[in-house]
């Protein structure tokens, strides 16, 4: 007899949320589903539960404000300062609308209920805020999850995301200021390898300059300076000894410094560069080198740099106008 008194009970309570529910505009319906919905905290394979929550956190809509003050009239939700919850657990049990509504929607329940955790802790600290805020991986699966959903956020929701963002974004911001200087640094840190590497052969060019004059050129070959030679210490005293006296002969012809001495594999073929904008090729014979043909000529900048092809009969220059030109011998 209690079980039927019971039954009745729960029968009634259902038949009074159909009838409220199907009172109700085709717009407002909806509004009214969610209401329920997101007074609904989702059982986790037990029994779903009712949850109560600050009513502003159901939004400050007219449509939401009168269909929530209709459901409190009809005692189907409970309102107590500022706190609304559904008024009988048994609604979500016997009523199977709202049933219907929770499996269909269990997915986007469970991250709308942990989104509003989440905003409500956020919103609740004095200090330190921006710790609770979502970041990375958590934030990238609401700002997916809101394409679809972005109309089922309550202003706090609303609040806490635009404030996820932007901390993501000033973080953000701040890495990649790091990995600019950390670069700099770095390439700084390079820069003064490589002048020491090249001071310490330039100390070598300058022990060799007095004695032989084809090792000073075969030290100069592994200087790895970006800047022309004649920048580097010690270049002009190297200059002034490559053309002293006692040297069996001098390659003469360009008009500017020269940048760059190249060699071919058998030591017999060299190609000067310069900054006249043109390169040079020689050949060894039994006065020294002798001039094989005319400037190699094409570029509209400095000549930093020449190669010889393995069997010397290709010459590849490069130069500060930003091209690489080939010349055949």
């Amino acid at each position: 007899m209690f079980g039927g008194h019971l039954r009745g009970i729960a029968g009634a309570l259902e038949n009074h949320a159909e009838s409220v529910f199907g009172d109700l505009t085709g717009t407002d319906q909806d509004v009214c589903k969610e209401i329920l919905l997101s007074l609904t905290q989702l059982g986790d394979g037990l029994l779903d539960r009712k949850q109560r929550m600050p009513r502003r956190d159901l939004g400050d809509s007219e449509a939401t404000a009168r269909v929530l003050d209709r459901l409190i009239d009809e005692r189907l939700v409970t309102s107590q300062d500022e706190y609304v919850e559904i008024a009988h657990e048994e609604l979500l049990r016997k009523w199977p609308c709202l049933n219907e509504w929770i499996r269909a929607e269990a997915p986007r329940l469970e991250t709308q209920r942990r989104l509003a955790i989440a905003a409500r802790e956020w919103r609740k600290q004095d200090e330190d805020k921006e710790s609770y805020l979502y970041r990375g991986a958590q934030l990238a699966a609401v700002e997916t999850w809101l394409v679809d959903h972005a109309s089922r956020l309550t202003p706090v929701m609303a609040e806490f995301i635009q404030a996820s963002i932007a901390a993501n974004r000033r973080a953000l911001q701040r890495e990649i200021e790091r990995n600019q200087r950390l670069e700099k640094s770095l390439t700084k840190a390079e820069a003064e390898a490589l002048r020491a590497r090249d001071a310490t052969r330039m100390a070598a060019v300058s022990a060799e300059r007095d004695r032989d004059s084809t090792a000073v050129l075969t030290l100069l070959r592994e200087v790895e300076t970006s800047e022309p030679f004649f920048d580097l210490p010690g270049w002009p005293e190297t200059v002034a000894q490559i053309r002293s006296p006692w040297l069996s002969h001098s390659l003469q012809g360009h008009s500017q410094p020269v940048n760059s001495v190249a060699f071919s594999p058998d030591r017999k073929c060299l190609v000067t560069t310069s900054s006249d904008t043109t390169a040079r090729a020689w050949q060894q014979n039994d006065d020294g080198f002798r001039l094989l043909s005319h400037s190699l000529q094409g570029h509209t900048k400095q000549v930093v740099s020449a190669a010889l092809s393995p069997n010397g009969n290709r010459i590849v220059t490069a130069s500060r106008d930003g091209t690489a030109r080939v010349a055949a011998e």
